[in-house]
């Protein structure tokens, strides 16, 4: 009775505590129906949407997004206009940086080959990506290049990589080695530099940057300081991302306050004041130089793990117009041919040859000055056409039903997070969101494959088509990305062509060289006189128009654009006229 009264007495005076412990998680359960009711109803009326999405595209037009499209479309349109406009800008005047804690590349290439479809980014940074040395070396993304990683030799997991746009092809792009201050777990740092083509302005240096929780903070700090250290910030301007595992909004935090003092004595900035994680903490950074201008900061959430990734555009003059100048000519024009028979025949070749045997010159001085002419002829009759080619974004594999299925299933994946309980029907949601991103990766891979099968089997070189995809897919740069130069007789030579004749002229005077040397040591001392061997005669005929003509026809046809040569169909259309100059 007693108890029954304290008890009766206890719930009383508690009332006010109780109800507002009610309120509270009525609060939290209500937050928990409505994100799982949201859920269920985009779920129902997408299922269907998200299977049909097969390898022959034919998709019907997603009506049934419900109020997720209805209220949802408006904002995704105007995203992909920005991004579109962003990608046109990018190409004179910014770099669009995308970073992601990617926890484990292997299975999730096609997701982040997704992410750079919709996104475009110009760099692309990922920490974690759990890959030994060689294999990350190899693990190419459509449209980008492997620049640089850092792998961890004696324990799993880890690393960091940075892959290059291939819009950023003429820009020089090199690797920068940070091997001696990178230290598994503790810092694992892999970095690109471009050079900028105008010297006046600072080349750009980008660290992507994994810190294991596992890690010496000490330590951490410690290497980072030898990394700022060595980077010239009167030259270059510095972009650092990744996960440092350090919470920058908990400003109180001792850790926090030593990287902070750390970036602002070095004039640097975080940019991302967002969580960056499931647990609300933003371990995840973009750091740039105060002095640099930035706009379109975003915090993605799009489930490749339990961090968001991070995307922004970084002002930059690149010098980069992402065009291509293509020369061209016309060899069959009618008129062009006539022109320059016409003018072959005024010449007169005779005249030419005359002169050389007067002046007594070297054959060689003969062939120069007849091509020289030769070359004169062709240039004025079929001259050089020069265009700027932009290069046109090209029709990429991700349809817009897969990018509408990929907006929802971002949309599912926030409402997913705001849910505070656990219970059978969050348990139910998960899982069905489990199915559905099953689903869209497989609706990926087919789209992919078909959008690869039909490059191969549109172009007639299907073997070198498929060679170009193998690079491609491994992120690797068939040509050298570096030009080759030489400094010969204080001169720097960069031109191909230019290169291979001083190459061929220093071996020949090499030669000659070497047989004057031998020459001079077969005189003999008493007479100065060099000891001749007679020998039979050596009868050489001279080559006639007909055997001329035959070995051009041996010659595989080109249509040279080069100013210095004649192409090998030029030489076949004009065969007779040029067999009879050179005999």
């Amino acid at each position: 009775s007693s108890n029954g009264s304290s008890n009766n007495s206890n719930n009383s005076s508690n009332s006010g505590s109780g109800n507002s412990n009610s309120g509270s998680s009525s609060s939290s359960s209500n937050k928990t129906n409505n994100s799982g009711k949201e859920i269920r109803d985009m779920g129902n009326n997408n299922q269907d949407n998200i299977k049909n999405v097969n390898n022959n595209n034919n998709v019907k037009t997603v009506n049934e997004l419900g109020s997720y499209r209805q209220t949802n479309n408006i904002t995704r349109k105007r995203d992909e206009n920005k991004n579109k406009n962003i990608y046109q800008n990018m190409e004179h005047k910014e770099i669009r940086l995308y970073h992601q804690n990617i926890q484990g590349i292997k299975e999730k290439i096609i997701r982040v080959e997704e992410q750079c479809e919709i996104y475009k980014p110009s760099i692309i940074c990922l920490t974690e990506h759990f890959q030994k040395r060689e294999n990350i070396e190899v693990t190419g993304i459509k449209g980008y290049k492997h620049i640089a990683s850092y792998a961890r030799v004696n324990h799993i997991r880890g690393g960091s990589v940075v892959y290059a746009n291939n819009n950023l092809n003429n820009l020089q792009i090199e690797e920068i080695d940070f091997t001696k201050y990178s230290e598994e777990f503790n810092l694992e740092c892999s970095g690109m530099r471009i050079k900028t083509k105008d010297k006046m302005e600072d080349n750009i240096i980008v660290l992507c940057i994994y810190r294991s929780t596992q890690g010496n903070l000490n330590k951490f700090f410690e290497l980072f300081e030898c990394i700022l250290n060595e980077i010239n910030f009167s030259k270059n301007k510095v972009i650092i991302c990744g996960d440092l595992n350090i919470n920058f909004i908990k400003k109180e935090d001792r850790n926090n306050k030593i990287l902070r003092d750390i970036l602002e004595s070095y004039n640097l900035e975080n940019l991302i004041g967002k969580p960056t994680r499931k647990e609300k903490t933003a371990i995840d950074y973009i750091i740039i130089g105060k002095e640099m201008k930035s706009r379109n900061i975003e915090v993605i959430e799009n489930g490749l793990s339990d961090h968001t990734a991070q995307c922004v555009d970084i002002e930059m003059n690149l010098v980069n117009k992402n065009e291509e100048i293509i020369k061209s000519r016309s060899l069959g024009n009618e008129e062009s041919i006539n022109n320059m028979q016409n003018e072959l025949n005024k010449v007169d070749w005779d005249k030419i040859i005359e002169e050389y045997i007067y002046k007594n010159d070297s054959i060689d001085f003969l062939y120069e000055n007849i091509n020289s002419k030769l070359l004169t002829i062709f240039n004025e009759a079929f001259p050089i056409k020069i265009m700027k080619n932009r290069n046109k974004k090209p029709k990429g594999w991700l349809t817009e039903e897969l990018k509408e299925h990929s907006f929802l299933m971002n949309k599912i994946y926030k409402l997913m997070n705001k849910m505070d309980t656990e219970n059978k029907e969050t348990e139910l949601i998960k899982c069905q969101y489990d199915n559905m991103k099953k689903i869209h990766k497989k609706n990926l891979e087919i789209s992919k494959n078909k959008y690869l099968q039909d490059i191969i089997d549109s172009n007639k070189n299907q073997n070198k088509t498929m060679w170009s995809l193998f690079f491609e897919a491994t992120g690797k740069d068939k040509t050298n990305r570096n030009k080759i130069s030489l400094k010969y007789n204080n001169e720097i030579i960069e031109d191909e062509k230019e290169l291979t004749k001083t190459f061929g002229r220093y071996f020949i005077d090499s030669v000659k060289d070497k047989i004057r040397n031998n020459l001079k040591e077969s005189i003999d001392g008493e007479n100065n006189t060099i000891q001749y061997e007679l020998t039979n005669n050596m009868h050489l005929e001279p080559t006639t128009p007909q055997e001329i003509r035959k070995h051009i026809k041996t010659l595989p046809s080109n249509n040279g654009v080069d100013e210095n040569d004649l192409p090998v169909k030029i030489l076949k259309i004009y065969d007779i006229t040029i067999s009879n100059i050179l005999s």
